[in-house]
């Protein structure tokens, strides 16, 4: 592609290290698993790819008071039977180290904690002080699923694993190599000559063609503006923050609403966005990038380090995410964006799911009602399938059963609604998303930080 300074490479296979902790005995029988024995040792060194190549990672528990065995019969879904069938324990604070990561790459990794006890229990994940609360009893399908992790200077990350009453539990856990796409957007002088970012001539076309990756693999991702009226040019000396200085100097103008549409995802997982808006011109001017009805309100104005940031989105089911970029005043601006691929998006969100005879027929249904990330820190998503159309009310409920915040919504199709929802002025917090239309309703637990 002429508009692209990276020549594409050929994709390469995504790799992951996938890891079962038991007690020694009923060994998961699967060569794309590690098993570790943790009443035998806390440590494991030389985990196996799951092409079966062995890598410089190891994995290092503080402490396991114990395995416990959900049954032979217990489910699958976050991750096979197998591995929710065991769970270390512990009813105090631990650590899982992760050792031997490259500190040049960034990693995805999704932690699986499961019990057939203690209804209510709940076992709290943090990274690089973010934290994931899992509510474990019969949990199939609500993993911690952490994204773009930068290991520490000593290539290593480190996961602390608490309790918030009874015993924190894990049953295994996932590492992968995480995918990221860089773009850089200029007007076809001065591209920038670094092979983790693609240069994107706006001025030549509007739509990119094809990308790569940052480690130079092509992508099937692509993306479009629907519109540039111009590309600045910020100057040479421009400097750095959110992005290399060399992303910052050029940015496309409108001064009119449009579109930058994302295509070539997979519908099954979910994506961070990073959007870059920043001239040296303009004091006081905004622009607003807003996804799915959720929006970010930049000031471009020498901007370095207010970057427009989107968490667990979920494509549509055509493979694309699409940006509305506008302006309050004078123009809209970006610069560039980049894309970071998380895991799959059942495993990111906490599932209810019930089949469901509706009012309206007698056919039984799969219905089900997703909230992602969970727990939240203030933007959610919400996903609702069933085959249902009109009024929908989500309240969040705390444990007193007082209602603290409610949602008035239109499902103007049969199939899945998602939407995406703000609470952030909640208290942290153990609460309930309840979502009612008529002839239906469900509800889910959910975690606010």
């Amino acid at each position: 592609n002429p508009l692209l300074s990276i020549a594409p490479a050929p994709a390469a296979a995504s790799k992951a290290i996938h890891v079962n902790l038991y007690g020694g005995t009923n060994a998961y029988s699967s060569s794309e698993w590690n098993n570790w024995d943790v009443n035998s040792s806390l440590s494991l060194s030389s985990l196996k790819y799951n092409d079966a190549t062995v890598s410089t990672i190891g994995a290092v528990l503080s402490k396991s008071e114990g395995v416990n065995d959900n049954g032979s019969t217990y489910g699958a879904g976050m991750a096979p039977a197998e591995v929710l069938r065991y769970t270390s324990n512990s009813a105090s604070s631990r650590t899982l180290t992760l050792s031997g990561l490259s500190t040049n790459k960034t990693y995805n990794l999704e932690l699986f904690g499961s019990r057939d006890n203690y209804s209510g229990n709940f076992t709290v994940y943090t990274i690089n002080g973010v934290a994931q609360n899992v509510s474990t009893y019969k949990n199939l399908a609500g993993s911690a699923a952490f994204t773009n992790i930068a290991p520490n200077s000593n290539g290593q990350i480190v996961v602390s694993i608490d309790n918030s009453q009874n015993y924190n539990y894990l049953n295994g856990f996932t590492l992968t190599e995480a995918k990221v796409l860089q773009v850089n957007i200029f007007g076809g002088s001065y591209a920038y000559s670094n092979a983790a970012w693609n240069n994107w001539n706006v001025s030549g076309s509007l739509s990119s063609g094809a990308l790569n990756y940052n480690d130079a693999t092509a992508s099937s991702i692509s993306a479009a503006l629907s519109k540039s009226s111009g590309v600045n040019d910020n100057g040479s000396t421009y400097g750095s923050g959110m992005a290399p200085a060399s992303v910052l100097r050029y940015t496309s103008n409108a001064t009119v609403a449009r579109t930058l549409t994302i295509s070539g995802l997979s519908a099954d997982k979910t994506y961070s966005l990073e959007l870059y808006a920043s001239r040296d011109n303009y004091s006081g001017n905004y622009t607003v990038f807003t996804v799915n009805g959720v929006t970010e309100r930049t000031s471009t104005y020498r901007n370095f380090t207010g970057k427009a940031v989107f968490s667990s989105l979920v494509p549509s089911s055509s493979g694309t995410i699409v940006v509305t970029i506008s302006n309050d005043q004078n123009y809209n601006y970006v610069n560039g964006f980049t894309l970071i691929e998380g895991s799959s998006s059942s495993a990111t969100a906490r599932t209810a799911t019930t089949a469901t005879t509706t009012s309206n027929t007698s056919e039984t249904i799969e219905s089900s009602l997703v909230v992602s990330p969970n727990p939240f820190t203030d933007k959610f998503a919400l996903k609702v399938t069933n085959n249902l159309t009109g009024a929908l009310k989500a309240q969040i409920v705390d444990a007193k059963g007082v209602v603290k915040k409610e949602f008035s919504l239109t499902k103007s199709l049969t199939g899945t609604m998602q939407t995406y929802l703000s609470a952030g002025e909640l208290p942290a917090g153990s609460y309930v998303i309840k979502v009612q239309m008529t002839g239906w309703s469900q509800t889910l637990p959910v975690g606010k930080l």
